[in-house]
């Protein structure tokens, strides 16, 4: 996931379907910018429902300033 990632503590399965959703669809943790952008606009809160992070996947592009994305 990258060297900026953080994981979830084991037993928080929410959290860790996310990260799978994230990088399923791309989404690496490689630069703090990366991350920040991840954290701002496709979790947008501490606690996100997954619904709403698969809808913000879907939603953005798959390529943005700062961030590393990589076809899985």
């Amino acid at each position: 996931m990258g060297i900026y990632f953080e994981p979830p503590p084991r037993r928080a399965t929410k959290q860790w379907q996310i990260m799978q959703l994230l990088a399923e669809n791309g989404y690496r943790f490689y630069t703090e910018g990366g991350k920040t952008y991840i954290k701002a606009f496709v979790l947008q809160t501490k606690r996100p429902r997954i619904a709403d992070v698969c809808k913000r996947v879907s939603k953005l592009p798959p390529k943005c300033h700062n961030l590393t994305v990589y076809s899985v």
